[in-house]
């Protein structure tokens, strides 16, 4: 993990413009993510490879963020709500096509603000950082960005394929109207349901903010 470590650690010194201890704590998290998938995955440790498949994984963890770094905060956070919101965006217009364009994307904005708590969530979790972290720096907040992206691609694809299961003559064969976020009231994605009152106030108060 060392190895690791002292590679991704020597690019982002060369590649960024933060404290020496910011870029420790990063690359720290990586190389620990690294090593995790690595040593948890047979098909690598079978290859007998992997210091090399860690190698390029690390990499690929390191341009994912540096990429998000140097487009900067409000860049950034555009880019990333274009990736997740075309992940989704099509759904959206399909089944919630009885409502207005504006009515579809407040919809889909409620959806990507409950996906980014959900994915703050889940990177303290996986990081093993305290339940109250959030982003301080632009490394920092380009690491949570490139982590929300790949989750959610682990994740989204949960959300397509449910409403691939779900026929539009099953939508209008309801004797009422669905309700806001009815796709939340699956058990995959309770825990939405229960933030609507939240998420509603949230739209405008996302913490992918400015630095300030």
């Amino acid at each position: 993990m060392d190895t690791i470590f002292q590679l991704l650690l020597s690019e982002l010194q060369q590649s960024t413009r933060v404290k020496k201890q910011n870029c420790r704590d990063v690359a720290e998290r990586l190389a620990t993510e690294v090593m995790e998938i690595c040593t948890g995955s047979d098909r690598i440790i079978a290859s007998g490879e992997m210091e090399t498949w860690a190698t390029l994984l690390a990499q690929h963890r390191l341009q994912q963020c540096l990429r998000y770094y140097k487009l900067g905060s409000c860049q950034g956070r555009v880019q990333l709500n274009n990736t997740l919101g075309g992940l989704v965006s099509v759904y959206f217009t399909i089944w919630l096509r009885h409502l207005s364009e504006q009515a579809q994307l407040t919809r889909l904005e409620d959806f990507l603000q409950g996906f980014y708590m959900e994915a703050l969530n889940t990177f303290r979790q996986e990081a093993h950082l305290s339940k109250t972290y959030h982003p301080q720096t632009l490394l920092e907040l380009a690491e949570y960005m490139s982590f929300t992206e790949r989750y959610a691609k682990r994740r989204i694809p949960l959300f397509n394929e449910l409403l691939g299961n779900i026929s539009p003559q099953d939508i209008s064969s309801l004797e009422t109207p669905m309700p806001d976020f009815w796709i939340f009231n699956h058990p995959e994605f309770a825990e939405y349901h229960q933030r609507r009152q939240i998420l509603i106030v949230l739209r405008a108060q996302t913490f992918l903010r400015e630095e300030t």
